[in-house]
């Protein structure tokens, strides 16, 4: 099949993102590079990337990085037969390059693995929320299209700074909490949860209660009442649907359970004079 074209960034507009969910017949080659920076983010699947003498295949949480001239040949690896991945062609600030340093893999070609699936989780949310900007209407689209892939590249840029020291095991519960705190408003239960970790829902159940200290499921109620109390402080989003922003689907189930927290409603919590000097106007 003939390599795709894929858009870069234009001299004047200064990020091109999207998202890809490609077969088998994939590929794209560009042996002079591009002008600009190449960012790709495997959700799933594989990428199977060439140069003059090797290849390598991505996998889930693999962030790639062209700079700009890198020869770039790329395309679904054959073994997944499929790869969904987020894009972004962009040129980036002065200030970027600090978080552009990346070890270097396939020669040119610079690679940064996410371990901690909270990180994946929070990168690919700030990658689809520039391709969202990128392709909106507002007024500030491009600023602030540049603002989340900034974002996705400062906790690409800390990332690789997070590896414990030598002998020092790493927890998976680390990572479920992780993911609790960057997505509390998802419908976890204790079964998705374990899906995190390596081990069964009943073992994953033990393991959390002994590192955190509660259930997995009391704690995720509680970050998510306490996230409700901040909403309530800070916005005028009405009792429903700021029970619906937390990840509770019954408004009356959320005010039982929030009373049962602090002692009062969240309207008569939204009342309160600390409460109503914090919100925004």
């Amino acid at each position: 099949m003939r390599p795709r074209r894929e858009p870069c960034a234009p001299a004047d507009h200064p990020i091109v993102a999207g998202r890809f969910d490609r077969g088998v017949n994939y590929r794209t080659q560009r042996p002079a590079g591009s002008a600009d920076w190449l960012l790709i983010y495997t959700v799933r699947g594989g990428g199977r990337y060439e140069d003059e003498h090797s290849r390598w295949s991505s996998r889930a949480g693999d962030v790639t990085l062209y700079p700009p001239g890198v020869p770039q040949a790329y395309a679904t690896d054959p073994t997944t037969k499929r790869w969904v991945l987020l894009w972004a062609h962009f040129r980036p600030a002065t200030h970027w390059r600090r978080c552009l340093d990346w070890p270097t893999r396939l020669g040119r070609l610079r690679h940064v693995h996410l371990r901690r699936r909270g990180d994946r989780h929070a990168v690919q949310r700030h990658l689809a929320d520039a391709l969202g900007y990128e392709r909106s209407a507002r007024g500030h689209a491009t600023e602030l299209a540049l603002a989340a892939l900034y974002s996705a590249l400062l906790l690409i840029h800390d990332a690789q700074n997070m590896d414990r020291p030598a002998g020092h095991p790493h927890d998976p519960i680390h990572d479920v909490l992780d993911v609790m705190h960057e997505t509390s408003a998802e419908p976890w239960s204790v079964d998705t949860l374990a899906a995190l970790s390596p081990w069964s829902a009943s073992r994953f159940a033990h393991r959390f209660v002994d590192a955190v200290g509660q259930p997995p499921m009391r704690y995720l109620e509680g970050v998510r009442l306490r996230r409700a109390a901040d909403l309530l402080r800070r916005t005028a989003l009405p009792v429903g649907q700021v029970a619906a922003e937390v990840g509770f689907d019954d408004p009356l189930y959320f005010s039982r359970r929030f009373r049962a927290s602090t002692g009062t409603s969240p309207t008569e919590f939204r009342r309160k004079p600390q409460a109503r000097g914090r919100r925004a106007r």
